[in-house]
């Protein structure tokens, strides 16, 4: 039972790895490909927006969830603002 449970931990590391991988990966493309296409003032706008982005992201994954999850009554829109 142990030996299962070990390698299903293991299982789940090595596709979060080649998940994450994969994502970062895309992004490196997608950056390469707009560089290419747009004016420089215009590949800026969108990374400054892309940090905002990052910012408004790490805030949502940090916890909304489990405050969510102990909120006695919540809205739809507290359950939209959380994915």
């Amino acid at each position: 039972m142990s030996d299962d449970l070990k390698n299903k931990a293991i299982r789940g590391l090595l596709w979060s790895f080649f998940e994450r991988i994969g994502q970062q990966s895309v992004s490196i493309v997608v950056s390469v490909v707009l560089a290419r296409l747009l004016l420089p003032e215009e590949f800026g706008l969108i990374a400054i927006l892309m940090i905002f982005i990052g910012i408004a992201k790490s805030f949502a994954d940090s916890g909304f969830a489990s405050a969510l999850i102990n909120k006695k009554e919540a809205t739809f829109l507290d359950e939209c603002s959380v994915l």
